[in-house]
């Protein structure tokens, strides 16, 4: 799945890269994106698989080759249990995420 809205100006994709980029907590082998939680949150089935899902989307928008891709997949990959993610619509990002990576 494609993303419908593709980011028209430099400086949107610029800014969307920054966020990103200063959001992620990187180990020797995974990186993902750290956020504040909260019990709101929960309530609108967040997850962080989810939110590293959908940057990964982003990121294959703006920077396919970007040098945390690898890794922030391999976090992705690893927070499964029992083969699965946290919530459904981690499960569906997910998929979507790795299928475009």
């Amino acid at each position: 799945m494609a993303v419908h809205h593709r980011l028209g100006q430099s400086t949107e994709r610029d800014e969307l890269l920054r966020q990103v980029e200063n959001a992620v907590v990187e180990k020797a082998g995974t990186a993902h994106i750290a956020e504040g939680k909260s019990e709101d949150l929960r309530i609108l089935m967040h997850s962080g698989e989810r939110t590293d899902a959908i940057a990964i989307a982003a990121l294959l928008e703006v920077k396919p080759k970007h040098a945390l891709m690898a890794k922030l997949i391999k976090g992705l990959m690893d927070a499964r249990i029992r083969g699965r993610w946290s919530t459904t619509q981690a499960n569906a990002w997910a998929m979507v995420a790795a299928r475009n990576y």
